[in-house]
């Protein structure tokens, strides 16, 4: 094991402890990474003043910091590990630390809904969230018929349900010994803002040239863009808006089953939710290549019928840590 790996390996078993990030960036300084070193320590300012924003007028510089690296193609470095599915099919994940974050968005976020409400969320276990949505290639290895209208390998599998994506999540754990299941709801949304505030995690435009969507609806520039009229490859937009846990399309391409019945939000702090215990509708986040810009905030909010199918839904898997 190499020292790196070391390190990374200690972020994952001690995921609260935030100096074992600083320690790592600066063993990239001196290893001759000074670009990554730096892309670190930005992050885990953004994560350590998110729930305070106004406090710190420094956040609007770091960010667009942060977003100059990695869109100079500097690589964020955080513990990932793959999961290997039938016939060899890997599916590659990132660690998300725990941390607090505001869900929802604030009162003045043009094309904001009712159910947004902006409330403190802590999520006190860090856990790993799949880099791209479920591939077609990846369905089928371990489901076999692929239920998608758009076909391609790289593809994300659509079409499916909530319940079709627990069944997929149900054989993964039973034949591979792997957790898998959705997300929650907060842990996705935790996951798209990465520590920034903004509609985007990238910033507040999007017209479908940072995203898969229908940019021909444009969200904070009057610039159009084009109706992609279909799924595009996982990781198409990746270097347009990298992202800085290396998560590819939560904005765009497939809306994103989540684990929780929906709910109207309420300005209450909540502690690693789930929502609630019954429901008649699951919660889907993100967007897709079918939606104008605005609905594809990361505060947006979406619901279906469990068993409702459409080629615009797809998921992403998540897992605990071990």
């Amino acid at each position: 094991m190499s020292d790196l790996d070391a390190l990374l390996g200690g972020i994952v078993a001690h995921p609260h402890e935030h100096l074992r990030w600083l320690v790592m960036a600066d063993w990239l300084e001196d290893h001759g990474f000074p670009e990554r070193a730096e892309l670190v320590r930005v992050h885990r300012e953004l994560l350590r003043t998110c729930t305070d924003p106004d406090a710190h007028p420094e956040r609007e510089e770091l960010h667009a910091r942060m977003m100059e690296l990695m869109r100079a193609g500097v690589q964020p470095c955080l513990p990932q590990k793959t999961l290997t599915l039938l016939g060899g099919v890997e599916l590659r994940m990132s660690f998300v630390p725990p941390g607090s974050f505001f869900m929802g968005s604030p009162e003045d976020e043009p094309g904001r809904g009712e159910d947004e409400t902006l409330h403190l969320v802590t999520l006190t276990k860090g856990f790993w969230l799949g880099q791209t949505a479920v591939t077609q290639r990846q369905w089928g290895a371990v489901m076999g018929r692929n239920p998608s209208l758009f076909k391609g390998d790289e593809l994300p599998v659509d079409t499916v349900s909530w319940e079709n994506a627990a069944a997929f999540c149900a054989t993964v754990r039973a034949r591979t010994s792997a957790e898998a299941r959705h997300p929650t709801e907060s842990e996705w949304e935790y996951a798209a803002r990465a520590g920034t505030v903004t509609p985007f995690y990238w910033g507040g435009e999007l017209n479908g040239t940072q995203a898969s969507c229908d940019g021909s609806g444009p969200y904070g520039t009057e610039e159009n863009g084009l109706p992609p009229e279909r799924t595009t490859a996982v990781g198409a937009f990746a270097s347009a808006s990298p992202h800085p846990w290396g998560l590819v399309d939560l904005i765009g391409n497939v809306m994103e089953w989540c684990w929780d019945w929906h709910e109207s939000n309420t300005d209450a702090p909540a502690v690693d939710p789930a929502g609630p215990e019954d429901g008649s509708f699951r919660v889907l986040r993100g967007g897709s290549w079918y939606s104008y810009a605005g609905s594809c905030r990361s505060a947006c909010r979406d619901r279906y019928e469990p068993h409702d199918r459409c080629y615009y839904l797809g998921f992403r898997i998540a897992a605990d840590l071990e």
